[in-house]
């Protein structure tokens, strides 16, 4: 796994996640600010699922988390 500095606005958004109880979140980041960065340092606490529409989008989280996938 690539070691990240999280900016501030990505480290706040972990932090709300994991002061709320378990369950599903949907997650809203504008182009750009760094959300398969951000996903990949979430606590997981089950699967995770992220869809993409576009095959470099599809790659990219490959870079980032220390897991199995599947595509």
């Amino acid at each position: 796994m690539t070691d990240i500095i999280l900016r501030p606005y990505q480290r706040e958004c972990i932090e709300e996640i994991e002061k709320r109880p378990p369950g599903a979140y949907l997650i809203q980041m504008a182009t750009g600010l760094g959300k398969t960065v951000t996903f990949s340092r979430i606590p997981r606490r089950g699967r995770m699922l992220i869809l993409s529409h576009r095959e470099e989008l599809v790659r990219q989280p490959l870079k980032y988390f220390d897991c199995t996938y599947g595509i």
